[in-house]
């Protein structure tokens, strides 16, 4: 008899056992397969995201000739103005048509900025470094900007406690900042006025 209970005993231990075993290896496959679904899921999005990452680059490209193709006219139109293709114009008529060729060439150097994104992106963004005097440099980008605060709230103006001030600078990534700077503080100053200044 005390065999007999030994036996059914071991029996009983080895089958809870095996219950337990298949349990912990069936857990085992549920999680491999989860697992493996995962990893496909996860491959199908990376997929998706090279598409879009190349819808992008052709958006960018699509979207940055379209700028660049009318500038180039303004561009054009101004060199014809300037140079008296057009007839006689005033110096004054003059100036302004060399500022507007200049403001058009400028505007074209910023959207190829914009196209370097991926180089951004990759941690690869190459700077061009030269003297630039600043003073002059910020004070014209201000007097452009007249234009457009003139006879508006906030008024623009420019100061600056040195005469000039020369430092190595990339001047089309400066640009980009002072414009935005100048930008944001015309469009969010509801009244008053907004002051540049160069210390």
């Amino acid at each position: 008899t005390i065999t007999l209970i030994f036996r059914a005993g071991v029996f009983l231990l080895v089958f809870g056992l095996s219950i337990l075993l298949i349990k912990s290896v069936r857990r085992e496959v549920e999680q491999r397969e989860r697992l493996q679904k995962l990893s496909e899921d996860l491959e199908k999005a990376n997929e998706k995201l090279k598409e879009l990452d190349q819808l992008k680059s052709e958006f960018l490209s699509f979207a940055a000739h379209q700028v660049k193709a009318p500038m180039n006219v303004v561009k054009g139109f101004a060199e014809l103005i300037a140079d008296g293709t057009y007839g006689q114009v005033s110096d004054e008529a003059k100036e302004k048509a060399k500022r507007i060729k200049l403001k058009a060439d400028e505007t074209v150097g910023l959207v190829n900025n914009l196209l370097d994104l991926r180089k951004i992106e990759e941690g690869k963004m190459e700077f061009k470094y030269e003297p630039l005097e600043v003073v002059a440099f910020i004070k014209g980008m201000v007097d452009d900007y007249q234009v457009i605060a003139k006879d508006k709230n906030p008024s623009l103006t420019f100061e600056s406690g040195v005469p000039t001030f020369t430092m190595s600078a990339d001047k089309e990534k400066l640009r980009q900042v002072i414009q935005n700077l100048i930008d944001n503080s015309l469009k969010y100053t509801q009244a008053g006025f907004v002051k540049v200044r160069v210390n």
